[in-house]
């Protein structure tokens, strides 16, 4: 087969090469002028026994020549129908490789994804259990040395692990004081806010802790509010920041109490969906449930009790969440079918 030759096509079996129809015409003309001389010599020599024996061989070899454009034919034919037959197993082999080692690229790069998987996620672990250490030691040092930086720092992590939610978390200017000092933050948490508030959560002040501002220059106008209103007596700072403290690491390592809105140590704390106990148990009552009234006398049937810590978050609980219309008629039907006289709660 010449180089120009190579099958490329479905019609590669059916054709002929140059040499091949060569070959072919050849055998064809050589043949036919054999036999053609034969019938020459039959016609004009002498019938002599020389006479003879040529014609008889150039009829012979012309027979014989002329067969060779037949079986060239064919054989041409075979030899193409192999060659055809060897390049297609060629293909297959090709695509078969080509296929086997796509395959095995898959493979190394799904080992490799696997790896990578891997040590990310050992990245991620390490990388998380590194901040959480660090949220820790930034809660804890609220209450001792809280600055501004670390106050706002403190915020935005706990709003970011929605320890806390929009309206921030408070705790109380004093020990069993009715006035709360409320922390969160705004503008994308840019700004640091503190609120003074009572016990009902109604605002009655307001302050942006400024960047330039230390903690006894910004405390200084909080004081002048509460000497303003003949309560300046009642700020504990100490107080209120370690309670601050003690509320974001309860929020930091139970997650049943977030986001938290104020803690009433030891046993109960306040969310923005319910009051729940701080044990492993978290025992709640949401603020949504419709026997909500109900159960607030079923909690104080429970042995385990805390009721000092209890009464003050459910208390506060009543103000911030109040009781809904639909709630006091749950009640009201329950006391009816009891055979009881309800009286609104006061």
């Amino acid at each position: 087969m010449l180089p120009n030759d190579q099958p490329g096509s479905a019609d590669d079996s059916r054709r002929l090469t140059r040499h091949e129809r060569v070959t072919i015409a050849a055998s064809f003309l050589i043949g036919a002028l054999l036999l053609a001389g034969s019938f020459l010599i039959a016609r004009e020599a002498s019938p002599t026994r020389l006479g003879g024996w040529t014609e008889g061989l150039l009829l012979d070899l012309g027979a014989a020549v002329l067969l060779v454009a037949p079986i060239e034919w064919f054989s041409a034919r075979l030899r193409r129908r192999v060659a055809d037959a060897d390049a297609r197993q060629t293909r297959a082999i090709g695509s078969v490789r080509a296929e086997t080692q796509d395959l095995t690229d898959r493979v190394k790069t799904l080992d490799s994804r696997v790896t990578n998987l891997a040590e990310l996620q050992q990245q991620v672990a390490a990388d998380t259990t590194r901040q959480r250490e660090a949220d820790q030691d930034l809660f804890r040092n609220l209450g001792t040395a809280p600055t501004r930086e670390t106050l706002l720092e403190a915020l935005k992590r706990a709003a970011a692990r929605k320890l806390i939610g929009e309206r921030g978390t408070r705790v109380p200017i004093a020990e069993n004081a009715e006035l709360r000092l409320c922390f969160l933050t705004e503008d994308d948490h840019r700004e640091l806010v503190v609120r003074l508030e009572n016990i009902y959560g109604h605002e009655r002040r307001k302050w942006n802790w400024l960047a330039d501002q230390d903690a006894a220059a910004f405390f200084g106008q909080v004081a002048d509010a509460l000497d303003g209103e003949q309560e300046l007596r009642q700020l504990n700072l100490e107080f209120a920041f370690r309670r601050l403290s003690a509320t974001l690491m309860l929020a930091d390592t139970k997650q049943h109490v977030r986001p938290i809105v104020e803690y009433f140590p030891d046993q109960w704390a306040l969310t923005e969906y319910e009051i729940i106990t701080t044990d492993q148990y978290g025992y709640g009552i949401t603020h949504s449930r419709p026997d909500r009234i109900k159960m607030d006398a079923h909690v104080k049937t429970k042995p385990w009790l805390d009721y000092d810590s209890y009464e003050r978050a459910h208390e506060v609980a009543s103000y911030l969440f109040p009781v809904t219309p639909p709630q006091l008629e749950v009640e009201q039907q329950r006391i009816h079918q009891e055979g009881g006289s309800y009286s609104p709660l006061p």
